[in-house]
């Protein structure tokens, strides 16, 4: 994002609009932000497990500027780490 080039991005943490100008973060359009989300949870529209730092910030309606490309993982464990990743198909942006 403050380079304007390519980036992938792996649970990234959300940035305020205030931290974004201040940083002079620019542009986000070649950001791809991929984060994990949790199992659905029975007769609910909600899922638990996924992504504990994007859960907390999008309830403070914080988000990482950016594309963001939801990866299910069919659990309720939290899942910040890359090892999530590792057999996922992900698009190629090059």
């Amino acid at each position: 994002m403050a380079t304007g080039k390519l980036a992938i991005i792996f649970n990234p943490a959300g940035v305020s609009a205030l931290t974004s100008r201040y940083l002079r973060l620019g542009n986000a359009d070649n950001v791809y932000n991929y984060i994990t989300v949790g199992k659905l949870q029975n007769g609910s529209s909600k899922y638990i497990g996924g992504d504990p730092l994007n859960n907390l910030q999008s309830k403070a309606s914080l988000s990482p500027p950016g594309k963001r490309i939801n990866v299910y993982t069919n659990s309720n464990k939290l899942s910040h780490g890359i090892d999530w990743f590792q057999n996922t198909d992900l698009q190629n942006y090059e």
